[in-house]
């Protein structure tokens, strides 16, 4: 996920900053203090000690990391820093602790915060008599919202308005990005977007475009690696995903319409569609990506272009060529939307990843022309 630094007013609700004594700190990102003189309040450790009280918003999205450090203080006395359950630290919970990140000073990164739950953030020294002044950053890790869409996990900004870079050309990269506004399945509609799947034939994974109505909406993500960030143990539920597959995993060999079981094919780059994230079972597909009588390999640094056109009954997504000319793969599929994402009005976008094997995998969005929903990345 994408790192950026905010203040306090923007990221927790119900915020209360207090030192042993109760006074009361305004809210931002950075924070000067000093422990010195500022009583011992909590006996994890028989020093001073200054604590910070404060409520994650339930408005931005589930599985932020938060980091609280004091890495920047300039003078370099010997400091712990604790996260616990309770201003009461005969009872509390340690969430997160954490001694010496940066020499003698101290840093703690967390994701084990329930939104709405009030936490507590205990400065202390290491041992009786350390103290002294200290600067206190907080940054958290979330979603980024550009240009009217969200990204998730690894997405970067692209160069270009309304593109962005979905995995870099290194490995373990997960990404999601949705568009803020939403389709409107209740009129016939063509989009066209822009993708480049990489220049290296032997690289992985592929993404995927996903229509959905999942309950997280634009902070839904799913697991990296071979299910495209759409599948997995988080799969994306109620949803359609055309996904542009460009490495054959064991569990893709039985997908095809024409025999292709290991050894016997060429593990050609395909497309498929999904539903509910459920990567291991094409509902239709998958088949390969041809051009004429040859298997085509997207993986060859050129730009393409993927087409979605809805009728009223039937999506159907081809893979094409940037002029248009050459259609690589086509596939259709019929669906009432209030069946299949309980709504006329889905979130849409691309989820991508890379494994072992990588690739740099664009896309960039047309100018959607759609209804708005919620934005949870800015909530």
């Amino acid at each position: 996920m994408l790192n950026k630094a905010i203040t306090l007013f923007i990221l927790f609700s119900g915020i209360i900053f207090c030192n042993a004594q109760g006074i009361v700190v305004p809210g931002g990102g950075t924070y000067s203090g000093t422990t010195i003189g500022a009583g011992n309040d909590c006996n994890l450790i028989a020093t001073n000690d200054y604590y910070y009280s404060f409520t994650p918003d339930p408005g931005v999205c589930p599985d932020i990391s938060y980091t609280f450090s004091l890495c920047n203080t300039s003078s370099s006395w010997d400091s712990r820093i604790y996260i616990l359950s309770s201003n009461d630290c005969n009872t509390a919970t340690v969430i997160a602790s954490n001694d010496d990140a940066c020499g003698v000073l101290s840093q703690v990164t967390t994701s084990a915060l329930v939104a709405g739950t009030t936490y507590y953030v205990y400065i202390e020294g290491f041992s009786s008599g350390n103290e002294g002044d200290y600067t206190l950053d907080v940054t958290f890790s979330d979603a980024l919202s550009s240009g009217g869409h969200v990204l998730l996990g690894d997405a970067q900004v692209g160069t270009e308005t309304g593109c962005y870079t979905l995995t870099e050309n290194t490995s373990a990269q997960t990404s999601c990005i949705w568009a803020e506004s939403t389709l409107d399945f209740s009129t016939p509609f063509s989009y066209e977007f822009t993708i480049n799947l990489g220049a290296n034939d032997g690289g992985a994974d592929g993404m995927a475009y996903v229509i959905h109505n999942d309950p997280l909406g634009t902070c839904a993500c799913g697991v990296g690696g071979e299910s495209l960030a759409y599948g997995g143990g988080t799969a994306i539920d109620n949803s359609l995903a055309f996904e542009i597959d460009t490495y054959i995993n064991t569990e893709d060999r039985d997908d095809f319409t024409f025999p292709c079981s290991a050894g016997t094919c060429s593990d050609p780059d395909h497309v498929a569609f999904h539903i509910d994230g459920d990567w291991t079972t094409p509902t239709v597909g998958a088949i390969p990506l041809m051009d004429g009588a040859t298997e085509y390999d997207i993986e060859n640094g050129l730009d393409h272009l993927i087409q979605i056109n809805w009728d009223g009954t039937m999506v159907t997504t081809s893979i094409l060529s940037l002029d248009g000319m050459t259609t690589y793969a086509s596939l259709s599929y019929a669906f009432d939307p209030l069946v299949l994402f309980g709504t006329n009005t889905p979130f849409v976008g691309f989820t991508g990843s890379t494994g072992g094997l990588t690739n740099l995998q664009t896309v960039c969005f047309p100018e959607l022309e759609c209804t708005s929903q919620r934005d949870f990345a800015r909530e």
